[in-house]
């Protein structure tokens, strides 16, 4: 990720994370069931977003900020995801943030169903809270079109990526029900 880093014009790079007790003898469907969405975030949508937009975005852990940009930036702490709204910022500041999957971090999953719903409830919100704070600000910036797509890909058609997931989720299970 450093390398990364030094050798591009990014303001920052993201890696990717894990699930670390996701295996083992004392793992759980919980933790299996959200290392698998980690991998799916990791190394398919954020890779579409790199390919879509030039740019990556920052989200939660395991990323290197170039030092005098962040510290320009700021976290806002009024915000429920503070480093999706500083990652707002920066793309909408014609800011790149690379991608780098190959610079994995471990983290545990929630401890149980009630922490997983209370962490994506705020995960939620934040999101929910960032989009409403820039939602029209994308369309008369003075980005490129590219990147305005993904700054609608992250935001605006989230929705409609989680209806297509959770289609496809559904698809699959009848069409698998269906041919056994």
């Amino acid at each position: 990720a450093s390398s990364r880093l030094l050798d591009t014009d990014a303001v920052a790079v993201q890696g990717s994370t894990f699930i670390r007790n996701a295996r083992g003898r004392r793992f759980s469907a919980l933790a299996r069931a959200v290392d698998a969405e980690f991998f799916v975030t990791h190394f398919v949508y954020f890779p579409a977003m790199q390919v879509l937009a030039s740019s990556g975005y920052f989200g939660g852990s395991n990323a290197l900020w170039r030092t005098s940009v962040l510290a320009a930036y700021r976290f806002d702490e009024t915000m429920l995801t503070e480093d999706v709204d500083v990652s707002a910022r920066a793309l909408l500041d014609g800011q790149t943030i690379a991608f780098c999957p190959e610079a994995r971090s471990g983290e545990l999953s929630p401890a149980g169903p009630r922490a997983l719903i209370a962490q994506r409830l705020r995960w939620f919100m934040g999101w929910e809270q960032v989009t409403h704070k820039y939602y029209w600000r994308v369309f008369v910036s003075s980005l490129p079109l590219p990147r305005k797509l993904g700054f609608c890909y992250l935001f605006h058609l989230r929705w409609v990526l989680l209806l297509a997931a959770v289609l496809a989720a559904v698809v699959a299970a009848v069409a698998a029900a269906v041919a056994a």
